[in-house]
């Protein structure tokens, strides 16, 4: 017992004396954390897993159909969508013809580029009834909600945005994944905001 009582006035006097440098070993800690371990956000966005399941009927029999048609191997598929207040006329052609020139120029985001508005065989196909909307459907590199899908919408979403539309078009980058990639980084975006950032 008076052992006991003996060593806590040890102790208190230890941690007294030493109290600069426990204080800096915990601020070296914090500093070590903050620098060498990457954030949450940044881990689960360069991380982040398929939300599909590759066993899946529905994924299994997609990427089948890719592969016979020689397309793909991914079920990850993002639609490029034009639309215009009149209807699309040869500017918006050209604008289009740019778009999938570039897109086909990116093998590494993009596996194939279902051009049917390029086709006059198949353009009505790819064509709203009041031609004033067309699409091509593009297949990307990796699986819903993966990183590497992710990255491959952005590269689609930054073709889009580095090209300018003629006046009165619009273009829209949809899609499931680019859906499954817009969540996802909404998610992230309110998982970690801060608690006391203003809110509009």
């Amino acid at each position: 017992m008076d052992t006991d009582q003996a060593s806590r006035p040890r102790l208190a006097s230890a941690i007294r004396r030493f109290a600069p440098l426990i204080i800096l070993g915990w601020v070296a800690i914090t500093v070590l954390v903050t620098v060498a371990i990457p954030p949450l956000e940044v881990v689960e966005r360069d991380h982040s897993v398929s939300l599909s399941p590759p066993d899946a009927p529905s994924v299994k029999a997609m990427t089948r159909m890719g592969e016979l048609f020689q397309e793909s191997n991914s079920e990850s598929v993002a639609v490029i969508v034009l639309e215009g207040d009149e209807p699309l006329g040869d500017a918006a052609h050209k604008y289009y013809d740019s778009l999938i020139s570039q897109l086909k120029q990116d093998p590494k985001h993009i596996q194939h580029v279902q051009d049917f508005w390029g086709d006059p065989l198949t353009a009505g196909a790819a064509q709203s009834a009041d031609g004033k909307a067309a699409y091509v459907q593009l297949n990307l590199h990796g699986s819903f909600g993966q990183a590497e899908a992710n990255e491959s919408v952005q590269a689609v979403q930054d073709v889009v945005k580095n090209t300018q539309a003629p006046p009165g078009v619009k273009t829209y980058v949809t899609g499931p994944a680019a859906i499954v990639a817009t969540w996802g980084r909404a998610a992230t975006a309110r998982s970690f905001s801060s608690p006391w950032s203003a809110s509009g």
